[in-house]
Order: structure tokens, then C-alpha cells, then sequence
């Protein structure tokens, strides 16, 4: 079933302040600088996925494929279609953007002009894959590819696995200071019932391991999404009702923070801005915390929960699933903003 949505491009504005900031007691007020109402996204999978963002364009996965937007007015770039899968997560590197769908394409993020297609022998279609000039990046479930950008030729393959392991998914590819971070959720039983949090460090150019992190073993329940990197430490969201930190070095866990029962999880991290971190999730709440030690700094339960995607913009969390809720990141303080329109899953934030 497709879900109807509007993509939706606001301002916050008061008096001349810019976009996404705030000044003392002054109020927001969400001005719709364009809107298009498209069939975009599958229901169910669709608030998982995610929109990517170019100097030029937004990129929102569809059905079959990617849809351009122009930022400036919302006006439609181009439409691509991949004709198997459905690509959640559009990496863009170097003017060309990438489709990880049942196969990887490689599009103009001009024209939309299809460059090539990688053939994959399983769908690559649920892990969130990266790109940089050289490279893109994609997995199935368990075996990372590395394709070169230009050419669509095969770089390298490279399976993974773990002592106990009987089964694995792949969730996310991340790009930082030399290293390809593979997140593995590891399972240990057939049915996944019990599993652990995994990174896996592997040289960009040749796949070869360099290092690895685990959290949990063969007693726990634990899952993994993206990952957020910064001050030394490696920081994600845990379906086991908590968000994890570890030291990039000594791969030590830093601090936990645990949530109210009901956390879904979630393929987005928290996302660090001047030293705290933020995040939202399925019991409803959003939070924040110290980045470097975990310690509580708020936490608050909006009116609209079970948020599946957030993004620190300026002073603002955004929080998401199918309304958006704002909340001012120096308190916590829900600001009552409304729109012309509803936003669901594909949020992205840039210049405001």
C-alpha cells in the first residue's frame, strides 16, 4: 500500500531573525516555503527510510526508485526508477546519487541520467549504505560491496561473521577519518531472539578488517542502526531500550543511557550539537543527554509520540512519524507550531 505524504520545505520565522534560530521569548512561526504532495514511500517501510540532500536537491526515495527536488522551490529535478526493491536510503557523493534497491544504481544528481547498475544476487535494500568520490558502499544482510563510483565495477566483497553468530543483519555503512563502520545486529539463534550490537571497522579501499566492537553476547536482546561519531566516541540506539556510547580507541563502552520501556529503536542515532546529544523515540519521548558522559540533560513526552526520526536544527529538535514536533534544545519547551501541511519520515535538515 503506498502512503500519500506531502514533502514539505519550512521556515521558522519571527521578526528578521533566520531560519531554524531563536531569540529569548520570541515564538517560531512555520512558513510553508514549498509543498508537494506526491505519492512518496511505502506504508510501514517508509518511515524508516530517509531523504538525502545535495547543494541543489532534495532526494526522496519512491516506490521504485528516487525522486529530485529543487531545494529552492520543490519544483520535481527528475524521477528515476530502479525496477526491483525499494531504495531507503539514497547515498549522494559527487554528483551522482545511489539507488542500494534490490541492485545499486548510480544516477546523474543533475539529469537523473541512469550511469550504471551493480547486479547483486540479494536485495540491498535495508541497510543504510554511504558514498564518497572513490567508492559506494551497500550490503545485503551479510556481506559488504564496495563498487567503484565511476565505473560500477566491483572494488571488493567482504562477508562478515563472529564466534556464535548463526546469523547477522547488516544496518548500516559509515564513512569517518579513514574507516568503513559496518553496524551488524549479530544473532545468535535462527529466530534472532538473541543477538548483540556489533561494529566492525574495514579499510575503505580493500575491505580488510581492522577492528572490532561487540555489546552483548548470547544471554542478551540487543539490535543497531546508523551511527553518529564524534569526540572520540561512537554512539547509537539500541532496541534493548537504551542509547550505547563507546571509545573509538579502546573500544570500551563510555556510558548507556536507558529509556521508559517501549523504545522501537531506530535506524537514526542521536545526533551530537554543542556537546549534548539528541534523540527521539518510540516511547514517545525526546531526550537529551551530556555527549560525553551520558548524563541526563531532559526529556520530554510531546503530544505526538512513537517518533521514528529526528534532526538537530539550529536551536530546534525535529522529531518525527506522521506529524512533526519541535522542541527548543536549550530546555526541552514543546513549541505548539503548526503547519499547512503533515511531514512523515523523510526529514532532512540544511541551511536552515
Amino acid at each position: 500500500m503506498r502512503l500519500s505524504l506531502s514533502l514539505l520545505a519550512a521556515f521558522f520565522c519571527f521578526a528578521l531573525f533566520p531560519a531554524c534560530s531563536l531569540s529569548g521569548e520570541d515564538e517560531p512561526i512555520a512558513l510553508t516555503a514549498w509543498s508537494v504532495s506526491e505519492n512518496v514511500g511505502i506504508s510501514g517501510v517508509s518511515r524508516q527510510g530517509r531523504g538525502n540532500l545535495d547543494a541543489a536537491r532534495f532526494y526522496a526515495f519512491r516506490e521504485s526508485g528516487v525522486r529530485a527536488y529543487n531545494r529552492a522551490d520543490g519544483t520535481q529535478a527528475w524521477a528515476a526508477r530502479s525496477q526491483r526493491g525499494v531504495c531507503l536510503f539514497p547515498p549522494v557523493a559527487n554528483g551522482r546519487v545511489f539507488c542500494p534497491a534490490y541492485n545499486l544504481h548510480a544516477y546523474d544528481a543533475e539529469t537523473g541520467r541512469a550511469l550504471w547498475t551493480f547486479p547483486s544476487d540479494s536485495s540491498l535494500s535495508f541497510t543504510v549504505g554511504t558514498a564518497d568520490d572513490r567508492r559506494a558502499f551497500a550490503s545485503n544482510r551479510t556481506s559488504v560491496i564496495a563498487v567503484d563510483a565511476a565505473s560500477g565495477e566491483l572494488d571488493w566483497r567482504r562477508g562478515l561473521s563472529g564466534e556464535g553468530w548463526v546469523g547477522m543483519w547488516i544496518r548500516s555503512l559509515t564513512l569517518d577519518g579513514g574507516d568503513l563502520l559496518v553496524a551488524v545486529e549479530a544473532n545468535y539463534t535462527r529466530s534472532g531472539t538473541r543477538s548483540s550490537s556489533a561494529v566492525v571497522a574495514l579499510d575503505p579501499a580493500t575491505g580488510e578488517e581492522r577492528w572490532r566492537f561487540e555489546d552483548g553476547g548470547p544471554t542478551t536482546n540487543k539490535s543497531i542502526g546508523s551511527l553518529t561519531i564524534w569526540g572520540g566516541l561512537v554512539l547509537f540506539s539500541d532496541v534493548s531500550n537504551e542509547v550505547v556510547a563507546f571509545d573509538r580507541q579502546t573500544r570500551e563502552v563510555v556510558w548507556r543511557y536507558q529509556t521508559e520501556p517501549g523504545f522501537l529503536g531506530s535506524f537514526r542515532p542521536p545526533e551530537v550539537a554543542d556537546g549534548v546529544a539528541y534523540w527521539a523515540t518510540g516511547d514517545n519521548h525526546v531526550y537529551a543527554a551530556d555527549a560525553r558522559t551520558g548524563a541526563p540533560v531532559w526529556d520530554v513526552e510531546p503530544e505526538f509520540g512513537s517518533y521514528v526520526n529526528h534532526a538537530v536544527c539550529g536551536p530546534l529538535v525535529l522529531a518525527n512519524n506522521s506529524a512533526l514536533t519541535i522542541v527548543r534544545r536549550s530546555n526541552g519547551e514543546v513549541l505548539d507550531i503548526r503547519f499547512e501541511d503533515e511531514t512523515v519520515g523523510q526529514i532532512a535538515v540544511a541551511d536552515g
